[in-house]
């Protein structure tokens, strides 16, 4: 038997695309349909995707004929951007013969959405900033690089993140004084085109802005003892200042204070203040976008004052002591520790033995809660007292001595009378003896003892005393605070 070979029927392969041309962006849908001069066509098909004319860089997908055709669907991102060329591959059946059909599509990138942030508005030409931003499209995300592009400065490239985001650091000194238009340019990928994107206009500063500081005292009038509440604001001519502002007195320096939304607010302990004109001067710190500037105002402080007051004491007579009661009171809210110093000031003429005033150690403490306070100042007088001194008897050197010896002498005398003749008449006797030898001793006789006395202390002199009461208030008032009081000695 000799071989016969049949050939099968030639088929017809038709290739209709949903579009020719496109985004790589887009999914396209490829209708093939086979038919031939017989039974309908089956078997299978494949769809060849190619980048122009280069073989290997497209995509292949089968399907079964179904009633002689089957729809391909080409996702995004399948198609190159180009001219793709779509050829399609019939099996054959057995009745008809294998086939290849081909088509050719135009398809072009995706236009990417590009955000572009500078991190500052305005900075100054030593200063640096950043730029963030997202590369974004419609079908998968966005891969490749970005830089700034601005007319007088190119950044090095950054590769997009995995998210698409970036962040570009534009260093100081590379953007000219004025302002500046901050582009980004997207070097695309094979899905989506290159683009660029627009920022807001960024403003580089030759030198920083000079703010203005305001400064408002709670009073323009304050006790010393006061505090005082200072308020004000840092205005300037672009963002609304940052940073911190102190306050400075002749004698006062405050905590650093930061800004709230430009505004501040530093309370001056009280006793903090000197008394007179005071310049409160408030200077600001500066920021990104300012200088260091200052501001101030003065205020007038009043010295912060106490009273005393002295109570009349009872009159007294010398040996004795009187006391009296001394109030100190707060007049203009004063806040502090006052002692006490008591002095006499006058005394009658040719007065001895003069009284003595004692004000104690202790301070009287004066607050807003306990703005008086009282405390006791003791005048002590002398008594009039007289010392008496033994007398020298005769031929001795000491009066008690002597007295001593004619003592005894008549005692023996006593003594020496028998018992039986010791009558009332002796002993009177003996009484008149001891006298007359007491009276020798105090009159002294002869010998080298002299005479007898006594020391007198006269005390107190009876009349009108004056004495001064000294407060000494910490802290010190402008002048001495004192009150007097009298004593009248009987």
């Amino acid at each position: 038997m000799i071989p016969v070979t049949v050939a099968g029927l030639p088929a017809t392969v038709a290739i209709v695309p949903s579009a020719t041309t496109l985004t790589t962006g887009t999914t396209l849908q490829v209708k093939v349909t086979v038919t031939g001069t017989s039974a309908t066509p089956t078997g299978t098909v494949n769809l060849w995707g190619l980048e122009g004319s280069t073989v290997g860089n497209g995509y292949t997908v089968g399907g079964t004929l179904s009633n002689g055709s089957y729809t391909f669907t080409v996702a995004p991102g399948l198609l190159y951007a180009g001219t793709d060329t779509l050829t399609v591959t019939y099996s054959g059946d057995t009745t008809y013969s294998p086939e290849t059909a081909t088509t050719i599509v135009t398809v072009n990138k995706i236009a990417p959405s590009i955000t572009v942030v500078p991190s500052v508005a305005s900075v100054y030409t030593y200063q640096g900033f950043t730029v963030s931003g997202v590369v974004s499209g419609s079908a998968i995300t966005p891969t490749g690089t970005v830089y700034v592009n601005e007319v007088e400065y190119n950044s090095p490239k950054v590769a997009i993140n995995a998210d698409g985001s970036y962040s570009i650091t534009v260093p100081a000194n590379t953007l000219p004084v004025g302002n500046n238009t901050i582009n980004v340019f997207y070097s695309g990928d094979t899905t989506y085109a290159g683009a660029l994107g627009y920022a807001q206009i960024v403003i580089v500063q030759g030198a920083p802005l000079t703010p203005t500081v305001t400064v408002t005292p709670s009073a323009t009038t304050v006790d010393s003892a006061a505090s005082l509440t200072v308020t004000g604001t840092v205005v300037g001519s672009a963002a609304t200042p940052t940073g911190s502002v102190t306050l400075s007195t002749g004698n006062y320096n405050s905590t650093t204070t930061a800004l709230t939304g430009g505004n501040y607010s530093i309370t001056i302990p009280a006793n903090s203040l000197t008394v007179g004109t005071e310049k409160l001067t408030v200077t600001y710190s500066g920021d990104s976008n300012y200088a260091t500037a200052a501001g101030s105002a003065s205020v007038t402080v009043i010295q912060s004052a106490f009273s005393v007051a002295a109570s009349a004491p009872a009159s007294v007579s010398p040996g004795a002591s009187t006391t009296s009661t001394i109030t100190v009171s707060s007049t203009t809210g004063y806040d502090g520790a006052v002692t006490l110093g008591c002095t006499l000031t006058t005394s009658p003429t040719g007065a001895t033995d003069v009284p003595t005033c004692s004000a104690g150690t202790g301070a009287i403490n004066l607050t807003s809660a306990a703005p008086s306070g009282t405390a006791t100042v003791t005048v002590s007088t002398t008594a009039s007292t007289t010392s008496m001194v033994s007398p020298n008897l005769p031929g001795t050197g000491r009066g008690l001595a002597g007295a001593a010896g004619g003592a005894l002498l008549a005692l023996l005398v006593f003594f020496g009378v028998p018992a039986r003749r010791r009558s009332w008449r002796s002993m009177l006797s003996m009484l008149a003896l001891l006298a007359i030898l007491g009276g020798m001793a105090a009159c002294g006789g002869g010998g080298s003892g002299g005479g007898g006395g006594g020391t007198t202390i006269p005390g107190t002199t009876a009349g009108t005393y004056t004495f001064t009461v000294t407060a000494t208030g910490v802290p010190a008032q402008a002048t001495a605070n004192t009150t007097t009081f009298t004593v009248t000695v009987n």
